[in-house]
């Protein structure tokens, strides 16, 4: 999980926002690994152009689960949408969705890369009498492994706002976990350090959006201190009826306004 995503709720106003922010940092595993910046930001829009809701995404781990995911899940929407005209689009039905599509594409890199060697499919391992111990043991610990090895690349940060307010969800090993309550949420490996900046500021769910803003870009700057997080990061903002990526001045110049705050800080404590 080379990378940092971050996700913070601003509920105090009568627009509740949610701002999300990762870094670009690539890292392939080839013959050797290689980290370079991507051109393209983390950041994904999700049910874009719906009515209801606005909602970004942060897939950290590998890039071409996390597209595939993404794709996914916009599908799903679209035909859950054409399949059913009375449904209503929310946060959490687009975090279930998010969480099913999670599981459904774990069972199939498994039923591709492992079980179709066999001749086999998912159900016919609820049929352990027809094989011999030791063969259907070794089956079992392959498709296990092989489940471990893309959960662990892929875990996503869901925010969003719709009419009930703004939302955090993180969808983990297929799990779909609600982080509302606590008003922000962190994947990858600059969790701890970005997690420390939370705590540090109290931050809580009902923040101001300046606050929030603040706590977010403070989160990136102390993410760097974990292996695999860039320096070239974007931040974007989302409401009910909005949302919008920061451009690249805008990202400078809270950077710089956190620079200037650590060195501040830094002398009071000297």
């Amino acid at each position: 999980l080379m990378t940092v995503g971050i996700g913070a709720i601003a509920d105090a106003e009568e627009n509740p926002k949610a701002v999300v922010a990762a870094d670009r940092l690539i890292t392939t595993h080839q013959h050797s690994s290689i980290e370079h910046e991507h051109p393209e930001a983390k950041i994904t829009e999700v049910a874009r152009g719906h009515d209801l809701i606005n909602s970004y995404a942060i897939v950290a781990g590998s890039i071409s689960l996390g597209d595939e995911l993404i794709q996914n899940i916009g599908q799903r929407i679209i035909e859950v949408q054409q399949g059913d005209s009375d449904s209503t689009l929310n946060m959490e039905t687009l975090a279930q969705i998010a969480g099913s599509e999670y599981r459904t594409l774990t069972k199939q890199k498994v039923q591709n890369t492992v079980l179709s060697d066999y001749g086999l499919r998912y159900e016919d391992l609820q049929r352990q009498h027809q094989f011999k111990d030791d063969f259907f043991q070794s089956i079992r610990t392959e498709v296990e492994q092989t489940a471990e090895y893309i959960q662990s690349h892929m875990t996503m940060l869901l925010a969003g706002v719709d009419a009930t307010g703004a939302h955090i969800f993180v969808i983990e090993n297929g799990d779909v976990s609600r982080q509302s309550k606590t008003g922000y949420a962190t994947i990858g490996s600059g969790v701890q350090p970005a997690q420390s900046a939370f705590i540090k500021n109290g931050h809580s769910r009902q923040a101001e959006f300046n606050d929030t803003l603040v706590s977010v870009t403070e989160a990136l700057k102390r993410s760097e201190q974990a292996r695999g997080v860039g320096g070239k990061k974007d931040i974007a903002v989302v409401g009910q009826y909005f949302s919008e990526k920061a451009n690249d001045e805008v990202i400078e110049e809270l950077i710089s306004r956190q620079d200037e705050i650590d060195s501040e800080q830094q002398e009071v404590k000297s």
